[in-house]
């Protein structure tokens, strides 16, 4: 193994959720996602509909992890860099509703985000500097992370963040708005 793939891997190893170690292995290397479900619903259509996103998109990286590494090669790239950007839209989108809402535990929730986005940006750094085993751990980091996230935090919200706080914009507009922005950016 290089250098990249050993620091990948120790803050692979490293990452929880809730100070709980991250469930690796779990379902296997080739196992079942965790799928959206309604009970994840937020009762807000565009942040709903941008948790639904992500979970396509794991699934999209499930698919290519199965052919092994390096086989689809522009199908993860293409996969990571859409992450990337959903990350950057969604949490912005998501950031400015609970700060509109005057959300009382909006820092904590963005430092969840920061957390997150900070995990895709390593394992897509990983990967661009040639590491092509990198991705493997992304779909379930992406749908173990999203569903606790979703089930704890965001549900946390619903209280206080209603519809009229959160920009309808498409998410490719919410990121392209976001790139001005160091704080947002990846």
């Amino acid at each position: 193994m290089n250098v990249a793939t050993d620091d990948l891997n120790q803050i692979v190893d490293n990452f929880s959720v809730y100070g709980v170690p991250f469930p690796f292995g779990r379902r296997g290397s080739v196992g079942t996602l965790e799928n959206w479900a309604p009970e994840l619903s937020v009762d807000i259509e565009a942040l709903d509909s941008d948790h639904k996103a992500f979970f396509e998109l794991a699934a999209v990286l499930q698919d290519a992890r199965a052919a092994g590494p390096g086989e689809n090669d522009l199908v993860v790239r293409s996969a990571i860099d859409l992450l990337e950007d959903y990350v950057v839209g969604h949490f912005l989108r998501e950031e400015r509703a609970m700060e509109s809402a005057g959300y009382p535990d909006f820092e904590a929730h963005r430092l969840q985000h920061q957390v997150f986005r900070d995990k895709v940006a390593a394992i897509a750094k990983a990967y661009r500097n040639g590491d092509l085993t990198a991705p493997a751990p992304l779909p379930d980091i992406v749908t173990d992370w999203l569903y606790a996230h979703i089930a704890k935090d965001d549900h946390a919200y619903r209280p206080c963040v209603q519809a009229s706080h959160v920009d309808p914009a498409p998410l490719a507009l919410m990121v392209l708005e976001a790139e001005g922005d160091d704080d947002t950016l990846l």
